[in-house]
């Protein structure tokens, strides 16, 4: 099945208000909305998953129909509150549609983030009081299941088994003449590599950096935040502030900033003068699908300054950052430096070679040996 074919099942029901954060196994889900159904939908890409539970429900209140949240099943912790705090039948009884991707399900290959998430996934939603459906090529969405259940105020959830949907080679991205994050990343490495920590957010910037990383004489202090998008700042936070001799270098991403964004002041407040915040801004969930962030309309300098940041500075030229990093080195943080990227990586780019345990060892004996 197409992504389109169900969409367009949902939509001849009246199911017209899509709310969610973009998936790789729903990609298609995400890019049919924006490309087939613009018109016929209202679509918007929250900052997070609580977020577009919080917008269902407010779509709800505002119209009597239940709003539909898309999310991979990672985002599950993201809607625990909003829904045992209000949409649940013991407070504000509110039917809402999930469509939920399934990374990470039991017997089937993925990403070692993804295996606890995927083995407990179902437990979730019983757990929840989710009804749902798991979704493959033997079992296809039951509209009727999904009816019944909303019908009496509850809560729905597809489960999308991996490869359900037919890819969807169409792109979302916008030519520019930007350039690449790698290229970026590989200048920031050359400057900080011999004295700074870097954290990276999850995604394709971790693994970008990690090949850097892997193909310079060099070992740096890396700690690849893979999984938990959003939190790579939080991290970041608490290592600058537990190791303050070394410069701490976060690189982030918009959509990543955007989805736990209530940080900056927190980091703002504390005596994080070794803190560097690296925002690569290319206005997409590049990783996933290129899939459009609202990055693009964020005043990064007026959000970091009235944060508390002691400065805010913007690039889209290498070797003017270059040139600034190299004679402002001593700069006190924490400093927010937003660059503006395209929304290309390498389509062969790999993945570690290490489990995310391993290279949390290797991180930390670096860390130990310094001290």
């Amino acid at each position: 099945m197409t992504a389109k074919e169900f969409l367009q099942s949902l939509i001849d029901r009246g199911h017209d208000h899509y709310f969610g954060v973009p998936d790789s196994l729903l990609s298609g889900l995400s890019k049919s909305l924006e490309l087939d159904f613009s018109k016929k939908t209202q679509h918007i890409i929250t900052q997070n998953e609580g977020a577009a539970v919080g917008m269902a429900i407010g779509h709800y209140l505002g119209s009597g129909k239940p709003g539909i949240v898309y999310l991979q099943n990672s985002g599950l912790g993201n809607i625990i509150n909003p829904i045992t705090s209000l949409a649940t039948r013991d407070v504000y009884n509110i039917p809402i549609i999930f469509l939920v991707g399934w990374r990470g399900q039991p017997g089937v290959k993925d990403e070692p983030q993804h295996t606890f998430q995927g083995r407990i996934t179902i437990q979730q939603l019983d757990l929840l009081e989710i009804e749902y459906q798991i979704v493959n090529e033997e079992n296809l969405p039951k509209l009727d299941l999904l009816e019944e259940s909303i019908s009496q105020n509850k809560q729905f959830a597809y489960v999308f088994q991996k490869n359900f949907f037919k890819n969807d080679n169409r792109s979302l991205e916008k030519r520019s003449s930007y350039k690449n994050r790698k290229d970026f990343i590989e200048k920031i490495y050359s400057i900080y590599c011999n004295d700074g920590i870097f954290i990276s957010t999850t995604g394709k910037t971790s693994r970008e950096l990690y090949f850097v990383n892997k193909s310079s004489n060099k070992n740096a202090k890396i700690f690849y935040t893979i999984g938990g998008m959003g939190h790579a700042s939080s991290i970041a936070a608490g290592i600058s502030l537990s190791h303050k001799k070394n410069k701490t270098i976060l690189l982030d991403g918009d959509g990543s900033l955007l989805m736990h964004m209530g940080i900056l002041p927190i980091i703002g407040s504390q005596p994080l003068e070794n803190f560097y915040h690296f925002v690569f801004n290319n206005s997409s969930h590049e990783s996933v699908g290129n899939q459009p962030t609202v990055g693009s309309q964020l005043d990064l300098e007026a959000i970091s300054k009235g944060s508390n940041y002691k400065d805010y500075f913007k690039f889209d030229d290498i070797d003017k950052l270059e040139q600034f990093l190299t004679s402002n080195y001593s700069k006190k943080g924490p400093v927010l430096i937003e660059i503006v990227i395209n929304q290309k990586s390498d389509p062969q780019l790999g993945r570690p070679h290490e489990s995310p345990a391993q290279n949390k060892d290797i991180f930390m004996k670096l860390m130990t040996d310094e001290t």
